[in-house]
């Protein structure tokens, strides 16, 4: 089992969000990406996403066990289900067939890990990504 820290969960979904984006060229998926970007300060460029991702980690945490490593730490498949919450809060759902159809194709299996094949390969980097050191894209303004 592996585990992850919210951070490292964080920087995982803006991978696979990112690499689903280089495979759809989503405009749904692009702006949303736009918001998760951080900053120099290491905060989203949309503050808001903070609090919400907070939120779905707290969620994913209480859904299941957590582990008793320390608090904000988490199995692979409960970051997988932060994400998906937070994918899915109020705040995320548009009215985009896009994102509809992205949320449909992210679902996960009765394990807590992605349905989608592709999805699942995504992922599976992602984690390696975040585990490795790998951060959320930057943000870098006033060049």
């Amino acid at each position: 089992m592996r585990i992850m820290t919210d951070k490292q969960a964080y920087s995982a979904m803006f991978y696979v969000l990112d690499q689903l984006w280089l495979l759809t060229k989503s405009h749904a998926i692009g702006s949303l990406l736009g918001d998760l970007s951080l900053l120099a300060d290491g905060l989203p460029a949309d503050r808001a996403m903070t609090e919400d991702w907070r939120q779905a980690v707290e969620h994913a945490l209480s859904a299941g066990e957590a582990p008793t490593l320390e608090p904000r730490v988490m199995t692979e498949q409960q970051a997988y289900a932060a994400m998906l919450h937070f994918l899915k809060s109020p705040y995320m759902v548009t009215d985009s067939a896009e994102m509809a159809g992205l949320l449909e194709t992210m679902s996960a299996l009765a394990d807590g890990l992605p349905a989608d094949p592709a999805v699942s390969g995504y992922w599976r980097r992602a984690v390696e990504y975040a585990l490795g050191g790998g951060e959320a894209g930057k943000l870098e303004l006033n060049k």
